[in-house]
C-alpha cells in the first residue's frame, strides 16, 4: 500500500475517533442519518478497499480498536507531536503530565499514584530515566523463552518442535 493510502486510512480512523471520543457522547448508528446518510457505507467501502490492497491492515485496525484503544482527546483538540521527535528521551512523560497523552494506557499510567511518581521522576531526572530504561531492557532480554515454543524466527508463526 502506498504511504499516502495508509496515511489516508490513519487520518480517517483518527477523524472518526476524534468525533466519538468525548466521554459524554455515546455511539449511535443513526448519528449521521440526517447530515450524511451514506457515511457508514462510505467508510465501509473505503476501509474494505484499503484492506483488499493490504491484508495486514485488517489486523492493524483490530489492534487499534481492541488493544491500543482509541485516541482520547476533546473534539478538534489535536495534540502536537513529540517536541523531541526522533530522540529517545523522557519527553513522553512530560507530555503525559501536561495532559497531552493519546492512548487509554496513558490515562491508566497517570491514574496510578506510582505511575505519576515515576512520570515526575523521569521528567526531573532524564539521565535516571535512561539508566532505568537500560536496566529494564537488560532484564527483559534475560526473560527465558516460554516452553514448549522456544524462540520464533518470525513473530507471526510458532516454530515446529523438532
Amino acid at each position: 500500500m502506498a504511504p499516502t493510502s495508509l496515511r489516508s486510512v490513519v487520518l480517517l480512523v483518527l477523524a472518526v475517533a476524534v468525533v466519538v471520543s468525548d466521554a459524554q457522547l455515546q455511539l449511535s448508528e443513526t448519528f449521521y442519518d440526517a447530515t450524511c446518510p451514506q457515511a457508514a457505507s462510505i467508510v465501509q467501502q473505503k476501509v474494505n478497499a484499503f484492506v483488499d490492497a493490504n491484508r495486514g491492515l485488517a489486523a492493524a485496525l483490530m489492534r487499534l480498536h481492541f488493544h491500543d484503544c482509541f485516541v482520547r482527546t476533546k473534539p478538534f483538540g489535536f495534540m502536537a507531536l513529540d517536541a523531541t521527535n526522533g530522540t529517545f528521551d523522557s519527553a513522553y512523560y512530560l507530555d503525559l503530565l501536561t495532559n497531552k497523552g493519546l492512548l487509554e494506557s496513558d490515562v491508566a499510567l497517570l491514574s496510578d499514584p506510582l505511575g505519576v511518581e515515576y512520570a515526575i521522576r523521569a521528567v526531573q531526572d532524564p539521565m535516571a530515566f535512561l539508566n532505568e530504561f537500560g536496566w529494564a531492557m537488560i532484564k527483559m532480554g534475560a526473560i527465558p523463552a516460554l516452553e514448549p515454543y522456544g524462540w520464533r524466527r518470525h513473530c507471526a508463526f510458532v516454530e515446529p518442535k523438532y
